[in-house]
């Protein structure tokens, strides 16, 4: 009988070692990975990969298909405005005013500013609007040069709009919101044109330039060899006193100077009348 209590008492202590095994088990199964599940993040991240690659693929594509379709606008327009000025050229030549001098192309750098072509404006609208613009560069003071131009584009906002109260009429306001807007737009392209103009005479300016003073310094070449020796002790003592001057402008600069300005202020006034 002793035996036999010995041995159940044995089994009992087995059977008790066994359920507290599974026990812990399956209360720390969920925090050990196995190996299906490494294999299953595994699967995931790659998946996560190929999709995060493609989409910066598509968006790459996207990226230079936009570019594409910008670059083709723009040279469509400047062919556009090619012809159209040669097509002004042919008929004015037939004219029997012959004095009328027509306006050159609008910039194709201002294709993004509305729907509005180069045949929307007529060549009396952009001369005029060419004058006014460097009329105001020509203002050299940027106070006296800033509330002039404030005060014009204020003046033609607020014409082409009104006075914009309760009796107004709707259509009457419509109509002058659009010529607002023509007239930013056309503002804006002949702002560019005339910076454009004057960036190609200044580039002219100093091509010219440099090519004069590259003959001179070679036809002098020959005579100041002799007198090198001289003129570098003078050189010597001439640097001891000679004051240091601040280069002045020249008139491209100052007027470039003023056509930026311009761009700046005239955007911010733009943007107080929501446009």
């Amino acid at each position: 009988m002793v035996v036999v209590g010995q041995k159940m008492l044995l089994l009992l202590s087995l059977l008790l070692l066994l359920s507290v095994c599974v026990t812990t088990v399956r209360a720390f199964s969920p925090i050990i990975p196995t190996t299906t599940s490494i294999d299953v993040l595994a699967g995931c991240h790659n998946i996560y990969s190929r999709e995060r690659n493609f989409s910066i693929r598509r968006q790459r594509r996207q990226f230079f298909e936009k570019q594409d379709h910008r670059s083709s606008q723009r040279h469509q327009h400047q062919q556009r405005q090619v012809l159209l000025f040669l097509s002004n050229s042919d008929s004015s030549s037939n004219d029997d005013d012959n004095n009328i001098v027509q306006p050159p192309p609008l910039s194709p750098l201002s294709i993004n500013d509305g729907n509005y072509e180069y045949d929307d404006f007529t060549p009396a609208e952009v001369t005029e609007m060419r004058d006014l613009i460097v009329s105001l560069s020509d203002e050299t003071d940027d106070t006296n040069r800033r509330q002039r131009l404030q005060k014009t584009i204020e003046e033609a906002l607020i014409h082409d709009d009104g006075d914009g109260g309760p009796n107004s009429n709707d259509n009457a306001n419509a109509n002058g919101t659009q010529q607002s807007k023509r007239f930013t737009t056309l503002f804006s392209r002949v702002l560019t044109q005339v910076g454009e103009q004057v960036q190609q005479d200044a580039r002219e300016k100093f091509s010219k330039k440099s090519a004069e003073d590259d003959d001179d310094d070679d036809d002098h070449d020959e005579t100041d060899s002799s007198d090198d020796t001289k003129k570098e002790d003078e050189d010597k003592d001439e640097d001891e006193t000679v004051e240091t001057t601040v280069r002045e402008k020249s008139p491209e600069e100052l007027k470039l100077w003023a056509l930026v300005d311009m761009m700046v202020q005239s955007k911010t006034v733009f943007k107080k009348y929501n446009f």
